[in-house]
Parts: structure tokens; sequence; C-alpha cells
């Protein structure tokens, strides 16, 4: 996690400290009043303010909308996973909570190797490689009735979230402002996370909708196709709004703040 830098006052931690003043000939010099510190800005205030920068930036923009319509796919297709794993995969709790698992297990490995291949790849391709993990692993769950197929698809998903969270830290480390840091990224992840409620519902309501149409088994598995389906356009969106070039102008820019 990102730790922001502090705001701190001008002159240093020294600021505001001076011997006494002089008594002028007329008399002594009033003294001065003591300063009051300057009202702490309200908290809607300050998510105003992160979310508005954040905005602004074309870049950090396109990054943030990406992540709230991959987090928003992934909710739909999580919110029936258990009954998917009950009766698609026919797996009791100890393999199920091995599947639960597995994805962390991808993200461990992953971390180990995300940084040296982003700085192979480069960011931009980095992340539309993560984005066709993602949408494969998907695609494979929605298919498959193999348990095993399953976990080594969420493993490998895992390795490609390690990526994503590695891209994308470093771009916001890199080009947001330290004093703005702590609150562009409660804006970032208050639209990347915020969503995930609505993509409950919809995956629920899909597999509502295709039970009733196709039966049982095709609703659970109608969330996961769905996600793999819908994921195509979300590559399309990270090579046109997050090309190479614009991360890079975004970066120069940031070097020249």
């Amino acid at each position: 996690g990102e730790n922001p830098s502090g705001e701190e006052t001008p002159g240093g931690p020294t600021a505001g400290i001076a011997p006494d003043p002089a008594p002028s000939p007329a008399g002594p010099v009033p003294s001065k009043p003591p300063s009051v510190p300057a009202p702490r800005a309200s908290m809607r205030s300050e998510i105003a303010v992160g979310l508005g920068w954040l905005w602004r930036h074309r870049m950090l923009r396109s990054l943030a909308i990406a992540l709230a319509w991959s987090n928003f796919m992934s909710s739909a297709a999580f919110a029936v996973f258990v009954l998917f794993a009950q009766e698609v995969l026919d797996v009791g709790p100890i393999a199920f909570a091995m599947l639960g698992s597995a994805g962390a297990v991808g993200a461990l490995i992953g971390s180990f190797g995300a940084a040296r291949l982003g700085a192979l790849l480069g960011p931009s391709l980095s992340l539309r490689v993560s984005a066709a993990i993602f949408a494969l692993t998907f695609l494979t769950t929605g298919l498959t009735s193999n348990p095993w197929v399953v976990a080594s698809a969420s493993v490998l998903a895992g390795c490609s979230v390690a990526l994503w969270n590695v891209i994308t830290v470093t771009l916001r480390q890199t080009i947001v402002p330290d004093d703005l840091l702590g609150r562009v990224n409660s804006a970032y992840r208050t639209m990347g996370w915020g969503i995930m409620p609505i993509g409950v519902a919809v995956g629920g309501g899909l597999v509502t909708l295709v039970e009733a149409v196709v039966g049982r088994e095709a609703g659970l598995r109608a969330p996961f196709l769905a996600t793999a389906v819908l994921s195509l356009p979300l590559l399309w969106y990270l090579g046109r709004r997050l090309s190479p070039a614009i991360i890079r102008e975004a970066e120069e820019r940031a070097e020249g703040d």
C-alpha cells in the first residue's frame, strides 16, 4: 500500500520560533497574539479535491475507469461462485476453501516476478497482458466443470492481479504529487471498489434471467462467460486510452512539475 507524504509547515519544523522582539525606545512592543491553527478541511472537501484532481488527469482517469470496469465484471461473477462451486464443480467445504485460496497463491507467486515483467513489457503492454489473462481465466472457468482447471485458472488470475497492481501503484506514485497522493488514492479506490455492489446485483440478476430461459447450470455459468466477453472492450480501451505514448507523456509531465 502507499504511504502518502504528510504536509509540513513552510520553513521546516522550526518555523515560527524566534527570539522575543526587542523593546523600542517608545516602550515595549505589544506581543503578537498567538496564531490560530488553520481549521482542518472537511472530509467532503478532501474527497472532492482528490476526485477532482483524478478526473482532470486524463491517464489516471482512464486507469480508474478500467479498474472500475474490471471490478464490476469480476464481482458479478464471484457473487455466485459459492453456488457455482457447489452445483457445477461439485466440491465440498475443504475443496472450496482450496479454490478460494488459489487466487491468493497466484498473487503471491506473481509478486516475485511482477516488477521484472512489468519493466520488460512496459506499463501499457503489462496492463493489456493482465487484462487478457483476466478474460482467459473467466472464460475457462465458465466452460469447465473440473475444479482443478478452475484452481489453475485462479492461480493464473492471481498472477495477473499482481502484475496489474505493481503497474498501477507505480504509476500513481510517480504521477500524483506527494501532498495529494492520499486523497487521489482514496478517490481512485472509491471509483474502483464502489461499483462492486452493483456488479454483485447484476450477477445475481443475470443468473436468474438465464436460469429461467435455459436452465440452472447455464445460469450459474453465465456471469463468468459474460465477464470474459465484456473484457474484450476493456482490452480495446486499455490500448487506446493507456497507450505507451499517453503513459510516457504523463510521466514526463510529472517529472517536469
